[in-house]
């Protein structure tokens, strides 16, 4: 596989321990791995090349992921990237407002098992890979037809994959 057909994943992380093993380990796995120790590198890291994916550390100095979510949710080049998000603490409050921002999973760092996360974001890219295929082929099929915009659509879209995310959380919770 060239490296230009290996899945790209951005780790933010503050953390060299943690930044080296998700390096072996998604390497292992046939990712290419670029990294960013805050907020702000992310940024810079993504107007030089756009990943596949972005794993998130949520407390950050200089830039925290909160403010790294936000920015990416109001950018449109960077709004579809998925986002997995981990932090030491897991709680509701927490986990609901990085959905809300647009993260598509939560990590808490103590219970992290490498091989979940490494399938989790297998799962996550094959997703995004399906849905991506189906929605070109609808809204080729709706645009031609005249019967919607493109933008229109995929705002819409966004909109409501951020609402099934937010009804799985509580469907865990309870």
């Amino acid at each position: 596989m060239s490296d230009k057909d290996r899945p790209r994943i951005l780790l933010v992380e503050d953390n060299r321990e943690l930044q080296e093993m998700f390096r072996v380990r998604l390497e292992m796995e046939g990712f290419e791995i670029a990294f960013a120790d805050d907020g702000r590198g992310c940024l810079k890291a993504l107007e030089e090349q756009q990943p596949d994916l972005i794993l998130l550390d949520l407390f950050m100095p200089v830039m925290d992921g909160y403010q790294v979510l936000e920015t990416l949710s109001n950018t449109p080049l960077y709004s579809e990237i998925p986002v997995v998000v981990f932090s030491v603490e897991g709680n509701p409050r927490e986990i609901e407002r990085a959905v809300a921002l647009g993260a598509v999973e939560y990590i808490v760092k103590g219970k992290m098992e490498l091989e979940r996360v490494v399938a989790r974001i297998q799962e996550i890219l094959a997703e995004g890979r399906a849905r991506s295929l189906f929605e070109e082929v609808l809204l080729d099929l709706l645009v031609e037809k005249g019967i919607v915009d493109r933008r229109e659509i995929r705002v819409r879209l966004r909109e409501k994959r951020k609402e099934a995310l937010m009804r799985r959380l509580k469907e865990r919770r309870s």
